[in-house]
């Protein structure tokens, strides 16, 4: 009978008569993705901490939504049926404003990345967001410039009305743009990489985030848009712009109260992609000939 095979000093005897254990599973785990669940020690306080940050963010992203979809799900109807647009020309405006909000996220992925950080960027354009939405709340309020369905133009005249109205439309787009590529990373940076527990968590953050995104749509497509149609588009309106003024509220008490794990910026990535492109094109200084026996820059003599 030949001799067993081994390699390393370590017989093929000794592994079958060896079974992999508990504790060698946790501790292959600790040397390939950190600390193992069972000893991923979390500070006391840390989990009410983190679940307190996230409401706040996820009350901001859920209310943004609403808000959004409360304006973009009948807008269709209300700038043919009060303002009196005729139905290409409102298709054409509804479309362009579409763009200009999905257009803003490179502005706000910027000021972001290069100039501001996450939570500035998200609490600025909040803010201009909820002004847009408090303009457009009192267009349809104010007598002197509120359309009227199917009635006589406001005193103002309705060109002032139409006027007002889409300058708060565009602030709402910029608004909405603004914080678009940030509230999700801002929610990710709150958990710590280095702490496998926190690393569940985070996908259970994304999981709750993605909830309140349909949430937001779903409240505003059904009970926004109901009220707009049957209580009228002032009450319409001021619903989510209540509600977004709230989760601004709560959002700055999230920093107040020091909740918030802030990552300051890191430079731009288009900065990075043109020092790229520029070292495609920049021609290299030529190599001076050589002169020695054994050549140093891979010219041949």
């Amino acid at each position: 009978m030949g001799q067993p095979n081994s390699f390393d000093g370590v017989t093929s005897n000794t592994l079958s008569e060896s079974p992999i254990t508990k504790e060698d599973l946790e501790h292959d785990f600790e040397i390939r993705d950190g600390p193992s669940l069972s000893e991923d020690a979390i500070p006391a306080g840390r989990r009410r901490v983190l679940l307190l940050a996230c409401a706040c963010i996820l009350g901001n992203e859920l209310c943004e939504r609403l808000a959004y979809y409360g304006l973009q799900t009948n807008m269709g109807l209300y700038l043919k049926k009060v303002l009196g647009y005729p139905a290409d020309t409102a298709s054409q405006l509804l479309q362009v404003w579409k763009a200009t909000a999905y257009l803003a996220p490179l502005l706000g992925a910027y000021l972001a990345d290069a100039v501001m950080g996450r939570f500035w960027v998200i609490l600025l354009f909040s803010s201009i967001y909820f002004i847009g939405m408090l303009g457009i709340t009192l267009v349809n309020t104010i007598p002197s410039i509120k359309p009227i369905q199917g009635g006589p133009e406001p005193p103002a005249g309705i060109h002032t009305t139409m006027s007002v109205f889409w300058a708060f439309m565009y602030v709402t787009a910029l608004g909405s743009g603004g914080i678009k590529p940030c509230v999700s990373s801002f929610g990710g940076d709150q958990f710590k990489e280095n702490s496998a527990r926190e690393r569940s968590w985070r996908s259970s953050f994304f999981n709750w985030f993605y909830f309140c995104i349909n949430l937001g749509s779903l409240v505003a497509t059904t009970v926004v848009v109901g009220v707009q149609e049957n209580k009228g588009y002032g009450l319409g309106f001021a619903i989510p712009t209540i509600l977004f003024a709230a989760a601004i509220l709560a959002f700055v008490l999230g920093a107040v109260f020091k909740m918030y794990n802030r990552i300051p910026p890191e430079g731009s990535p288009f900065s990075r992609v043109f020092r790229v492109f520029k070292g495609m094109y920049v021609v290299p200084h030529p190599c001076r000939p050589c002169t020695t026996v054994e050549p140093q820059c891979g010219h041949e003599l």
